[in-house]
């Protein structure tokens, strides 16, 4: 299998995958031809890369140039590692760069004349690609680079996108479509490399973290607060002026319309976030909200705790998602209670991984209604920090089995077999 890059890394006879934007040897990303060099790029990769997990289960791959990919007379693959939100490789109105401008057109002559494809790997984002138009931009940008769609498969972190790509072209009235593929690839990471400073932790009932101020975030916090749940866990919430804190208007909107929660409930929660605001941040383990702390994690915190409030990026989505804020409680013997998209548990256990009823009341999975959902996670929360630790610490035993075969099933996962193939079928 073979990745052809316009700006591969290059050290003497070794070719390599780049893995900075423009280093000293002027390797850089697929796809930032031309990209203004003003804004973060819009490719770039979150780990682990395909590359990576290609070597970790020791299949065969071949990165080189697009020229000498096109020298060994083999189809190959032109990888777009999208970074950042879906505007930001998307394009949009405002913005002439749009998702294939950056393609060298090498690159691009390659797609059309059949001797490539293009993977579009977006493994660890589930974006809802009806909300975000990710289908209309994609199908667009091909009509208007004259590509063939088969040439183009979309690898996505939404564990249903193939199932609404073929959505997308029932509306659309089409049969042409793209290669849509679920897939997450923070799975197969490393997490034994993730270990942070440690600190010195109190016993308490969970751990609850939250880092970018998204909507579903603030509501459940504010839930938290109104049960009087706060100082029982370690919660974290960064201060107002990190990242794009939603304004007090679309808090109220978001309880209003997309919670549908009535009125007395809404002008609870307004006023709690009110009084809230001012006691911001809530720290946990670092103060430095700036940086990505995907590839950190400290274990220290889950031994001090009973279980995991996982609150997830995605939540009112078209989407099932699940990443490393799933992953992380699981590699230290956790339990979680996940404030997500409805029926990630039930991915997880088609995953072959084991979640945690009768021991936690598990129905919340299955309510689409995004309020009665968010209510019903709330109330299995407070039931469990109504238990004594005597039977919180019996839970856990009794979990035990649940706990270690989980572990197990993370550290081995298998699921990469099937995308191999499907990629070398791709190539025929």
């Amino acid at each position: 299998m073979i990745f052809a890059f316009d700006f591969p890394k290059v050290i003497d006879d070794w070719v390599g995958r780049p893995n900075k934007w423009d280093d000293e040897n002027n390797s850089t990303f697929n796809g930032l031809i031309g990209y203004p060099k003003d804004i973060t790029p819009c490719y770039g990769v979150a780990p682990p890369s395909i590359n990576n997990i290609i070597e970790k289960f020791e299949k065969k791959q071949k990165i080189c140039s697009v020229e000498d990919a096109i020298k060994t007379g083999k189809r190959f693959f032109y990888l777009l590692e999208t970074y950042g939100d879906p505007l930001t490789w998307l394009g949009s109105d405002e913005k002439s760069w749009k998702l294939f401008d950056g393609m060298s057109e090498l690159a691009l002559e390659c797609v059309r004349s059949g001797k490539c494809k293009i993977i579009l790997w977006s493994a660890n984002e589930g974006y809802d690609p009806f909300e975000h138009k990710i289908f209309d931009v994609i199908y667009s940008e091909i009509e208007k680079k004259n590509i063939k769609c088969k040439d183009v498969i979309f690898i996505s972190g939404n564990q249903i996108i193939d199932s609404l790509n073929l959505v997308w072209g029932k509306l659309n009235g089409t049969n042409d479509l793209i290669r849509a593929i679920p897939f997450n690839n923070e799975v197969y990471d490393n997490f034994s490399n993730m270990e942070s400073e440690q600190f010195s932790f109190q016993n308490k009932k969970f751990v609850c973290f939250n880092r970018m101020p998204r909507l579903q975030r603030i509501v459940f916090f504010n839930l938290l607060s109104k049960y009087k749940l706060v100082n029982e866990g370690y919660v974290s919430f960064p201060e107002q002026d990190f990242g794009t804190f939603p304004s007090n208007l679309d808090y109220s909107n978001y309880l209003k319309n997309t919670l549908q929660f009535d009125n007395d409930l809404r002008t609870n929660l307004i006023k709690i976030w009110k009084n809230e605001i001012k006691n911001l941040p809530y720290i946990v383990d670092t103060n430095d909200w700036n940086p990505n702390l995907y590839g950190l994690m400290t274990s220290e915190i889950y031994k001090k705790t009973y279980f995991s409030i996982v609150t997830e990026s995605l939540y009112n989505d078209v989407s099932v998602f699940v990443d490393e804020k799933i992953w992380k409680p699981m590699y230290n013997n956790h339990p979680f209670i996940v404030v997500g998209c409805p029926f990630t548990l039930k991915k997880l256990r088609d995953m072959g991984f084991k979640t945690f009823e009768p021991y936690i009341d598990e129905s919340y999975d299955e309510e689409p209604h995004h309020g009665k959902r968010m209510l019903k996670i709330i109330n299995v929360v407070n039931d469990m920090c109504s238990m004594s630790d005597e039977d919180l610490d019996k839970m856990r035993h009794n979990m035990e089995d649940i706990l270690k075969f989980n572990k197990q099933r993370l550290l081995n996962y298998d699921g990469f077999d099937h995308l191999y193939k499907i990629l070398e079928n791709c190539l025929e």
